[in-house]
């Protein structure tokens, strides 16, 4: 076999890996927060259904505790030391403003 067709086999193979190995893509609604666990800062999204996800994303600007976002995640098949069941890296995201609304303070007339 020459060292060209090997390479690209290789290659070939490397990319099927990584497209086999990557987890579902979701999309979810929800707030970044953080958690203590052994002395370390773990970043956090919980969804509007209250499960928790760990990021594992490293930009500062998804890393912001207390932003409310959108965001389309992939599930990352690995362990981490704060030990929560699902891993997520987010592909993107975008905040969303929470507003008050002041309507829902008022009770109904009668």
């Amino acid at each position: 076999m020459s060292p060209l067709i090997y390479r690209s086999f290789l290659f070939i193979a490397g990319l099927l890996c990584l497209s086999a190995c990557q987890g579902k893509e979701m999309e979810l609604y929800g707030k970044v927060t953080t958690l203590q666990h052994e002395g370390q800062t773990c970043w956090i999204f919980v969804d509007e259904n209250h499960n928790s996800y760990e990021i594992i994303t490293a930009s500062s600007q998804i890393l912001q505790p207390g932003m409310t976002a959108a965001i389309r995640a992939v599930e990352v098949d690995r362990k981490t030391s704060c030990q929560l069941p699902t891993v997520i890296d987010i592909v993107s995201y975008r905040p969303i403003e929470t507003q008050k609304r002041e309507d829902s303070l008022i009770p109904p007339s009668k």
